[in-house]
């Protein structure tokens, strides 16, 4: 996963949208956590570190499969929030600074990042993460997006004309990398062998308010100019309301290897 255009930038707004992020951000499909556990063989209470729980959303599902974690959040305030969020978890830790300087009294059984992994330094993922994993130890790596798929909902080809009314070329700016598996990529690394990926698919319906609010949660939007986002905003608005709702196809990578 090679470094993409304004990581450090787009990174850094999510402590701006801590609380917002939680509460609108759909969650991950419950056969992804299902899937995670067959194929690693991780059983509780195995003990787990988790880069960028941002507010605790993945670790929530960690904890109650009875998992000790230790999460590394950048974000003071998506630090903050997850440690409220996960009050009822005395097996969870989070730890506030980058994973890059973080250092652990004792390896782990293994590292896991929902959503995650692309913010962090390109030449310190998998040298870093094998000195913290014991033998033999696991990387998991889930990835999601928001994503228009030839086959979704027509909305999605049609605001895209918006997009580009408003912002011109920066409406094809990307917001992150694209959503593959990472196979290639961490075998030659030369650390890791890949065991496994899984890819997931599902559906979200909103009506307009919704839909913006879930926008407002993605770091894209939040550097956009005040009067553009407010302007793309009314017109995606029109054109949702104009329809009722809208639905909205997400799709997920899991990908699962093994220190060499």
């Amino acid at each position: 996963m090679a470094d993409f255009p304004r990581r450090e930038v787009l990174r850094d707004t999510f402590g701006d949208l801590a609380a917002h992020y939680h509460r609108v951000r759909p969650r991950y499909p419950e056969t992804l956590f299902d899937d995670l556990v067959t194929l690693t063989g991780l059983a509780a209470p195995a003990r787990l570190l988790e880069i960028g729980p941002g507010t605790g959303i993945a670790t929530l599902k960690l904890a109650a499969r009875g998992f000790r974690v230790v999460g590394v959040e950048v974000s003071t305030e998506m630090a903050r929030t997850a440690r409220h969020n996960l009050a009822a978890w005395d097996t969870v830790e989070i730890v506030t600074g980058p994973f890059e300087a973080f250092m652990a009294d004792e390896p782990f059984h293994a590292a896991l990042a929902f959503t995650a992994f692309h913010w962090i330094e390109p030449e310190a993922r998998y040298a870093r993460l094998a000195r913290l994993l014991r033998s033999g130890g696991l990387l998991v790596v889930a990835d999601s997006r928001l994503t228009a798929r030839e086959d979704a909902d027509s909305f999605f080809h049609e605001a895209d004309a918006d997009y580009v009314s408003v912002l011109g070329g920066r409406a094809s700016t990307p917001g992150a990398p694209a959503l593959v598996s990472l196979r290639d990529e961490i075998e030659e690394s030369g650390l890791f062998e890949h065991l496994a990926t899984r890819n997931y698919l599902w559906h979200v319906t909103y009506a307009a308010p919704a839909y913006l609010e879930l926008l407002g949660s993605f770091p894209w939007y939040a550097t956009l100019e005040p009067a553009d986002r407010e302007e793309l905003y009314a017109r995606l608005q029109r054109r949702i309301e104009a329809r009722g709702t809208i639905t909205a196809t997400f799709e997920a990578v899991l990908d699962v290897a093994r220190l060499s």
